[in-house]
């Protein structure tokens, strides 16, 4: 049953379609089953341990209809569920079978109150709910049999002091000096995803090689440390994905660099903390692109982490948090001569902007923690 609710069903159907990549979701009413099962294991769970006055705090799509199981059981208790991923526009969530669909919305709207990282999910989630249920909403709430069921956006964010101070640790000094002397008077661009099909890196790559192509006085004077975190890689699409980038990167290296400079540095691995703070506060611009994510948490890590307020974000428009970190250099990562042409403005921004654009977004970052 796990790996059906799993891989399957939470992940072979759920992350993928509520990502907008409908094309790959898989409809197999056993993976169904198994998330109904194993959802009710997690209600027969909490179940033994519930008592009068407590609060039950859901989080994510792999238990979407557990709020109701508990709700028919626990008609008094107080329930609040957040969604991490996007939540879909009625259209794509409509192609899910109407039978889930309904055991989907209904367990959600057990909750007393449903969050999400953005207004436009939330718009999207009330749309849903009213074309599928039909029911009616005031603003904010839901009225759902004799209960109203409150929705609104709550935007996740980092621990603003841990990234911040970090700047100033020993460890983080130290590998900072060593990536310093590595890059030498060249340029340098990081980024850091789990590997997944919805982070764009594929297409960031085809943007980078774009930016070599039209900016060729970077070829040479320039570093792009690329690190991929392993992630899901037995679900076919993660590891089909994984060998396009591994293909492309080698393909980039062999045939546009030489003996003594390759465009890219690509590790697929973990790194730990002090290297990530390390490579956060060395590069010059970071480079954010997903095609699709809830909030995207690396992009207010860099920020928090840049207390020289040095460096440039270049940041997807599809992530949840371009709608707070609106001095990052805003594209659409699906025009790689868009996103060719912001690494060029990034890494030509002069440093009176940068710390302008940066202060800004740390601001915000750190009022919101």
């Amino acid at each position: 049953d796990y790996e059906r609710y799993y891989n399957g069903f939470s992940n072979s159907l759920l992350w993928p379609l509520f990502h907008y990549f409908p094309s790959f979701a898989e409809y197999d009413p056993s993976f169904f089953d198994a998330y109904i099962t194993v959802n009710r294991a997690f209600y027969r769970a909490l179940a033994a341990e519930i008592k009068p006055g407590d609060v039950v705090w859901i989080h994510d799509y792999h238990l979407l209809p557990l709020a109701g199981m508990l709700r028919d059981k626990f008609p008094d208790l107080t329930i609040g569920l957040f969604l991490h991923i996007p939540f879909p526009s009625y259209e794509l969530f409509r192609v899910i079978p109407k039978r889930w669909q309904k055991a989907l919305l209904e367990g959600m709207l057990g909750a007393d109150l449903i969050g999400f990282h953005t207004a436009e999910y939330v718009a999207h989630f009330l749309k849903t709910v009213d074309m599928s249920l039909k029911t009616e909403h005031d603003e904010q709430y839901i009225q759902w049999g004799t209960r109203q069921v409150q929705v609104d956006a709550f935007p996740v964010s980092i621990d603003f002091e841990v990234f911040n101070s970090a700047f100033d640790h020993p460890g983080v000094d130290s590998l900072r000096l060593k990536y310093q002397q590595m890059k030498g008077k060249k340029k340098m661009i990081f980024s850091v995803d789990r590997l997944d099909y919805t982070k764009g890196i594929y297409n960031r790559l085809i943007a980078y090689e774009r930016f070599l192509q039209r900016y060729p006085e970077y070829k040479g004077n320039i570093v792009f440390v690329l690190v991929m975190v392993p992630s899901r890689d037995t679900i076919t699409k993660y590891s089909e994905k994984k060998k396009l980038i591994d293909e492309f990167i080698g393909n980039l290296n062999s045939t546009v660099g030489d003996i003594s400079w390759q465009p890219v540095i690509y590790q697929y691995d973990h790194l730990d903390f002090n290297e990530l703070l390390a490579l956060y506060t060395t590069c010059d611009l970071a480079l954010i692109t997903p095609l699709r994510d809830g909030m995207n948490l690396v992009a207010k890590e860099f920020v928090a982490s840049r207390k020289d307020e040095k460096g440039v974000l270049v940041l997807s428009e599809m992530a949840g948090a371009a709608a707070e970190l609106k001095e990052a250099l805003l594209i659409n990562p699906n025009d790689a001569d868009e996103l060719a042409d912001n690494i060029a403005a990034g890494l030509g921004m002069s440093e009176e902007e940068q710390r302008s654009r940066m202060r800004s977004m740390r601001q915000l970052v750190q009022k919101y923690d």
